[in-house]
């Protein structure tokens, strides 16, 4: 047997449907500042194509199942360095997405 007939074989997938996999989720996931003063808001934003549902965590947000494939959320005061997860799945898997927020310094002069 030669290395394409062997290809041909293998990627046939044994007669249940032609071996075709469901395409694999792909998220872009946003938090919009990413950088806020102590005590101020910012929005997660996120487009995700191949996924049925996402859901959304961190920072007292939990927004979770029914979710959009595109979305936004308005979070609740941040007071220190938070991280925001996105985890959408699909019928080709699951994707996790991380969108970190930082606290601007306060400078005091004297």
């Amino acid at each position: 047997r030669s290395i394409s007939q062997a290809r041909r074989t293998l990627g046939d997938g044994g007669g249940d449907g032609g071996g075709v996999l469901p395409p694999e989720p792909d998220v872009i996931f946003r938090a919009l500042p990413s950088m806020v003063r102590f005590g101020d808001t910012t929005r997660l934003s996120w487009s995700a194509v191949n996924v049925n549902s996402c859901s959304v965590s961190g920072g007292g947000v939990v927004a979770s199942g029914t979710s959009s494939p595109e979305g936004g959320y308005e979070t609740n005061p941040i007071e220190a360095q938070t991280t925001f997860t996105l985890m959408c799945t699909g019928e080709g898997g699951s994707i996790t997405k991380n969108a970190t927020v930082n606290i601007l310094p306060v400078w005091n002069e004297q």
